[in-house]
């Protein structure tokens, strides 16, 4: 069963102890991510992108400062076609080149990688500046950013292990 990453409603009496956030801000750079919530939403539309149907999918990354979560939105639409087989390469959904239909069944508890960056906004309270992380890109299974961010986290060499969702045989781990 996933971990409830949303939290959930308290009453006006429920006791509290838990101190701080658990908001965790994670630097710029390639980290490997399960996917713990999925679910089907509308878009409404906007300057770039018509109404259509989105998937907003939560990221779950352990992090050396704690499990640190992801949002990340997946624009069905034609525009957005790009993205989408780049999220389905990346779980070892898809290879590439492929013809593919969307899957979203298995987009629960897949993994993969992901080059994560900070975005920076403005807060809607007019209170300044804010931050959180946001997917720049998905990687593919075969990347070199994933074979150097591993290199560079563990200072050694990357071994092959077939990939927990591929069925198509080994990457690099």
């Amino acid at each position: 069963m996933a971990e409830n990453t949303t939290g959930h409603e308290l009453s006006w009496d429920s006791e509290i102890e838990k101190e701080g956030s658990d908001f965790i801000l994670l630097s710029e750079g390639v980290y490997k991510f399960t996917v713990t919530k999925f679910e089907r939403a509308r878009h409404p539309g906007s300057k770039n992108l018509p109404p259509c149907a989105k998937a907003v999918l939560t990221l779950e990354i352990d992090s050396p400062e704690g499990k640190a979560y992801v949002m990340n939105n997946l624009f069905l639409h034609s525009k957005c076609e790009g993205l989408l087989t780049a999220f389905f390469t990346c779980i070892g959904a898809r290879r590439h080149g492929e013809r593919f239909a969307m899957n979203w069944d298995i987009v629960p508890q897949s993994t993969g990688y992901a080059k994560i960056g900070i975005h920076e906004y403005d807060k809607k309270d007019g209170s300044g500046k804010g931050k959180s992380n946001e997917v720049l890109r998905f990687l593919a299974p075969d990347s070199d950013e994933i074979d150097k961010a591993i290199d560079k986290q563990y200072d050694c060499p990357v071994s092959t292990a077939p990939a927990q969702n591929s069925p198509w045989g080994v990457w690099k781990k």
